[in-house]
C-alpha cells in the first residue's frame, strides 16, 4: 500500500509542479510585497504534506494556500527579478528562484532544471531553454483549476486509511467515482495547453530528480512501464509522449490508477464469504472496462501478443510466484483457446467479453450463496440437507424472477454434490454424518463453474472430458503450471495419471475412460484436502529432518527416506486422526508387524518411483496423503455392512473402478470374466497372477474356476486396499517396478 501511494506522491509532484521548473505543495505564507522575507521555501514540508493529503488529513485551507505559495512567489520573482534573456529566464534563473523560494532546506538536485524546462517545453511550449514571462502567467492561470481539482479528492482520502473491516463500501465507490471527475477535468485543463512532445528519457530524468530533490521514492524503470502501458493503450510512438497523447495520459492515470490505488487500499475481506468485498471489486474491474475497449479500439480491434509480451516482462518478478517468461507463454493459449480471441494474433474485445462474462456469473451466483445464507442465519460450519434446502426455498421466494432462475441453477449445482469438507475448512473428514458447509457449496460453484468453462475450449464429449482433452490442455499449460509450482514436468505421463485419478477415486468414478464435471470437482476436493494434509506435514517433518540433501525440481527440500519414515510413522495417529476417524480406530487395532508393512505398501503405491531409499521429494509429499484419500474414500464407498471390511459383493461393485487399470496389468486381456478373476485374484491372494510357471497358471485357473461361485468367499480390510494399489502401482524407474512382487507380497 505504501509503494502505491508514494507512486501517487511522486505523480502529484510531476503534475502540479515540474512543469514550471519550480514545483508547488508549499506550507509556507507567501511574500506579500517587496519587503517580504523572500526564502520561505514553498517545497520544504512538500513530503509531509503530500503524505497527509493522501491520508485525507491536509485541510482544504493549507491545501489551497500552497498553490497560493507558488503563484506568489512566482509573481514575486518575475516583478522584482529581471531574467537573463530579453523574454525570461534560464535555466540558472530558475535554479535561483528554486532554491531562493521553493527548496531552502534541501539541495536542488541539477538536472531537476533542465527536467523541469522540457517538460514546461512539452506542455507549456516554447522551448527547453527559456521559461518565458508569457509562459510562467499561463502556468500561473491554471494554477487555480489545479487547486480546485486536486482540493476536491481531500473529503474522500481519508478512507483510504482505513484498517478496520469494511461493512459499507460506499465511501469507497465514492472516491472511485472522485477520481474519475478528477481525472476527466485534468484532462480537459490539459488539452487546453499548447501541448508537444517529450521523450521517454526527459520523463525518465524529470522522475529521479525531483524525487531526489523532494526525497520522494521512485521506482526502478518507472518511465519504461508508463511508456510502455502508453504504446499499448493509445497504440502510439513506444517511446515519446505524442501532443494528443496527453490528455489520455491524465484520464487514465487518474481513473485506472486511481481505481487500483482504491482497491489495493481496501482491508483485505474473506473473498470466499465477503459477497460486497467481491461485488466491490468487481465494480473496479467495470470501471476499468471502457479503458480496455479504447485501448483495443485504438489498436484497431486487437492488441498484439508481442505487445502484451513486453508488459509481462516489465512485471516484477517478486510479485509473481512465477516468472513473467513462464506467464508470457501460457498468455498465447489462454487468450486464443480459453478467452475465445477471434483473431488468433493478440487480446481483442472477444477475449474481453468472456473474461468479464465468466467474471459477472461468477459474481452473481456466488453472490446470491453469501446472501443465502446471511438472510436465513444458516450456520456456515455445517447445515444438513433438508435445512439446507428449506432454507434455498424460503430465500428463493424472496428473489426477482430473473434472480430466482440464477439461484435454481446455483441450487442444483449445490445439491448435487454430497458433503465433503468438514467444518468449514478445506479438509475432507472421511466420515459419515456430514453437513454442507458454506466452504464446500462456494467450492462448488467456483470450480463447476471453471471446469464448464474449460469444457467450451477442450472437450470433445458432451459434458465430459476425454484423455485426449486433458493431454491437450495440458500442453498448452504445462509451463505455466511448473512455473506456478504446480506439476512436475519431469514426470513421465503425468496428465495421464491424473485423469487416471479422477476417473478411479472420486465418490462418483465409475473408471469409463472419461472424466464428467462431477467426477473432477470431486477430484479437486480430494486434491485441495491432500494439499492441506500435505502442508502440514511439511511443516513438521522438513523442520527435523532437513539434511542439505538438495532440492527436487520445484525447489523443494529433499529429505532423507529413513527419516520421513521415522517421523510419519511416528505422527501418523496425529495426521489420520483428523481426516480418516475410521481408519484411526481400525489402524489401533494392527500389531507393530502389520502396521510396518501397510507402510510399506501404501509408499509403493504412491511416491514416484515407488518404495525406495531415495530422498522424499515434494512429490512424494504431496502423492502420500493423496493416496489415503483415495484409498479410505474407496473403502467408505464400498463398504456396503459399514465395518472394518469389504465383501464379495462389495468388491465385486468395485472392480468397473478398476477396470482399465486391472487391463493394462493384465497384457491386453479383456474378457470382463478373466479380468474380474483377476482382480479378485488379487485381493484374495494379495499377490498379482503370473504366467512364468506351469504352477502359476494352474493356480491362476483354479481360481477362475470358482472365484464366482457362491460359496467362495473375498473379504479384504483396509489394509488390503493398500495391498491393492501396492499392486497396481506403476513406479517410474523399471528396476524399482521389478521390485513390486517383493515389496507388496505380504
Amino acid at each position: 500500500m505504501h509503494f502505491r501511494k508514494n507512486m501517487f506522491a511522486l505523480a502529484f509532484g510531476i503534475t502540479l509542479g515540474a512543469s514550471s521548473g519550480c514545483g508547488v505543495l508549499g506550507n509556507m505564507t507567501p511574500p506579500k510585497g517587496p519587503a517580504s522575507n523572500v526564502g520561505t521555501g514553498c517545497l520544504n514540508n512538500a513530503n509531509g504534506l503530500v503524505q497527509r493529503y493522501l491520508k485525507g488529513q491536509a485541510s482544504v485551507a493549507e491545501w489551497n494556500s500552497s498553490f497560493d505559495c507558488v503563484s506568489q512567489s512566482l509573481g514575486f520573482f518575475t516583478q522584482y527579478v529581471h531574467g537573463s534573456t530579453p523574454k525570461g529566464y534560464t535555466q540558472n534563473d530558475m535554479y535561483t528562484f528554486m532554491s531562493k523560494f521553493i527548496i531552502t532546506n534541501n539541495a536542488i538536485q541539477p538536472g531537476l532544471i533542465l527536467a523541469g524546462f522540457q517538460l514546461k517545453a512539452s506542455l507549456l511550449g516554447g522551448n527547453s531553454l527559456e521559461f518565458t514571462a508569457s509562459e510562467i502567467n499561463t502556468f500561473v492561470s491554471i494554477l487555480p483549476q489545479l487547486r480546485d481539482i486536486t482540493a476536491s479528492l481531500i473529503p474522500y482520502l481519508g478512507v483510504l486509511q482505513n484498517t478496520n473491516p469494511v461493512t459499507n463500501y460506499q465511501p469507497y465507490y465514492d472516491l472511485a467515482q472522485a477520481f474519475a471527475v478528477a481525472g476527466t477535468k485534468l484532462a480537459a485543463l490539459i488539452n487546453t495547453l499548447p501541448v508537444g512532445f517529450l521523450s521517454e528519457e526527459s520523463v525518465n530524468q524529470l522522475i529521479t530528480q525531483l524525487a531526489a530533490s523532494l526525497n520522494l521514492p521512485v521506482i526502478d524503470g518507472l518511465s519504461a512501464k508508463a511508456f510502455l502501458g502508453k504504446w499499448i493503450l493509445y497504440n502510439t510512438q513506444a517511446n515519446l509522449i505524442l501532443p494528443q497523447d496527453w490528455g489520455n495520459l491524465i484520464q487514465t492515470a487518474m481513473t485506472v490508477g486511481g481505481q487500483l490505488l482504491i482497491a489495493a487500499s481496501v482491508p483485505a475481506s474473506d473473498w470466499t464469504t465477503d459477497y460486497r468485498y467481491r461485488e466491490f471489486l468487481w465494480q473496479i474491474a467495470q470501471n476499468i472496462r471502457p479503458t480496455l475497449d479504447a485501448a483495443i479500439a485504438s489498436n484497431n480491434g486487437v492488441i498484439p501478443f508481442p505487445l502484451i509480451d513486453h508488459l509481462i516482462d516489465q512485471i516484477p518478478t517478486d510479485v509473481l510466484p512465477a516468472q513473467a517468461s513462464v506467464i508470457k507463454d501460457a498468455l498465447r493459449p489462454a487468450f486464443r483457446r480459453l478467452f475465445a480471441s477471434t483473431t488468433q494474433i493478440g487480446l481483442d474485445e472477444g477475449v474481453l467479453n468472456s473474461i468479464y462474462a465468466q467474471g459477472a456469473a461468477w459474481i452473481k451466483n456466488v453472490g446470491l450463496l453469501d446472501r443465502l445464507y446471511e438472510q436465513q442465519n444458516l450456520n456456515a460450519s455445517g447445515t444438513s440437507v433438508s435445512d439446507l434446502t428449506n432454507a434455498m426455498n424460503r430465500f428463493a421466494s424472496t428473489l426477482s424472477p430473473a434472480d430466482q432462475t440464477a439461484f435454481a441453477s446455483v441450487q442444483q449445482t449445490i445439491l448435487s454434490y454430497a458433503p465433503q469438507f468438514y467444518n468449514n475448512t478445506s479438509r475432507i473428514v472421511y466420515t459419515s454424518g456430514l453437513e454442507y458447509c458454506h466452504y464446500q457449496n462456494f467450492f462448488v460453484l467456483t470450480v463447476q463453474q471453471l471446469i464448464e468453462f474449460l469444457h467450451q475450449s477442450y472437450g470433445s464429449v458432451q459434458n465430459q472430458f476425454a484423455q485426449s482433452d486433458f493431454d491437450s490442455f495440458y500442453a498448452d499449460f504445462q509451463n505455466l503450471l511448473f512455473g506456478l509450482k504446480f506439476v512436475d514436468i519431469t514426470i513421465p505421463n503425468w496428465p495421464d495419471k491424473r485423469f487416471q485419478e479422477a476417473d478411479l477415486f472420486t465418490p462418483v468414478s465409475n473408471g469409463d475412460g472419461q472424466v464428467s464435471y462431477a467426477e473432477f470437482v470431486y477430484y479437486a476436493m480430494i486434491l485441495t484436502s491432500s494439499t492441506a494434509m500435505a502442508a502440514d506435514m511439511k511443516t513438521e517433518i522438513v523442520a527435523k529432518c532437513g539434511q542439505n540433501l538438495g532440492f527436487d525440481t520445484l525447489g523443494f527440500p529433499n529429505i532423507a527416506a529413513d527419516c520421513f519414515r521415522a517421523e510419519f510413522e511416528s505422527r501418523l495417529d496425529y495426521w489420520i486422526s483428523g481426516y480418516f476417524p475410521q481408519l484411526k480406530s481400525f489402524w489401533d487395532t494392527l500389531d507393530a508387524a502389520t502396521q510396518a508393512q501397510a507402510f510399506i505398501w501404501l509408499e509403493h503405491g504412491s511416491r514416484r518411483n515407488g518404495y525406495s531409499q531415495e530422498p522424499f521429494a515434494g512429490f512424494d509429499f504431496q502423492a502420500l496423503p493423496t493416496i489415503l484419500h483415495y484409498t479410505e474414500g474407496m473403502f467408505l464407498r464400498f463398504d456396503s455392512q459399514g465395518g472394518n471390511s469389504l465383501n464379495k459383493k462389495d468388491i465385486m461393485n468395485a472392480f468397473p473402478v478398476f477396470k482399465s487399470v486391472v487391463a493394462q496389468k493384465a497384457l491386453g486381456l479383456s474378457q470382463k470374466y478373466v479380468l474380474d478373476g483377476i482382480f479378485t485374484y488379487i485381493v484374495h491372494y494379495r499377490s498379482m497372477p503370473v504366467t512364468t510357471s506351469l504352477a502359476s497358471v494352474a493356480k491362476l485357473v483354479a481360481w477362475l474356476a470358482v472365484y464366482d461361485l457362491p460359496t467362495t468367499k473375498i473379504d479384504t480390510d483396509r489394509t488390503g486396499i493398500f495391498n491393492i494399489v501396492c499392486w497396481l502401482a506403476d513406479p517410474e524407474t523399471p528396476s524399482q517396478g521389478a521390485l513390486t512382487p517383493t515389496i507388496c507380497t505380504p
